[in-house]
C-alpha cells in the first residue's frame, strides 16, 4: 500500500490516490462526505475504490496544477489551482463498490 498523492487532508488523507497490488486505486476516508470521519488518525478507515485510466489522468493532472500553485506556494498563487479545481465537475469514484480498506500507519 503506497498513498501516491492526496486532495483532502484533515490532521491525515481524507481522498487521493493510492497503489495497491500494482494498480492505482481512489481513496476515501470513511465518512469525509457528510464530515462524520474519525479524527484521529489511527482510527480512519480509508477505503480504496476502482479508477479507470482516464480517471487517474484527470486527477494527476489535479494533482500537478497543486503542485505548482499551492504547495509551498503563497497565498496570492493558490486561486490558480482552487479557483478551477472548485468549478470542475467533481468526480464520485467512492459511489462504485470498494476494493477493501486501510488505516494510515
Amino acid at each position: 500500500m503506497e498513498i501516491l498523492f492526496f486532495f483532502d487532508w484533515y490532521d491525515g488523507p481524507l481522498s487521493g490516490v493510492a497503489r495497491y497490488g500494482g494498480a492505482e486505486y481512489w481513496f476515501e476516508a470513511e465518512g469525509r462526505e457528510d464530515e462524520t470521519f474519525a479524527l484521529k488518525i489511527e482510527d480512519r478507515r480509508l477505503f480504496l475504490y476502482p479508477i479507470s485510466a482516464d480517471e487517474l489522468a484527470e486527477e494527476a493532472f489535479w494533482q500537478r496544477l497543486y503542485e505548482k500553485y499551492v504547495r509551498d506556494k503563497p497565498e496570492s498563487e493558490k486561486w490558480k489551482f482552487y479557483d478551477p479545481y472548485e468549478k470542475r465537475k467533481k468526480p464520485d469514484h467512492a459511489s462504485r463498490e470498494p476494493i477493501g480498506w486501510f488505516v494510515e500507519p
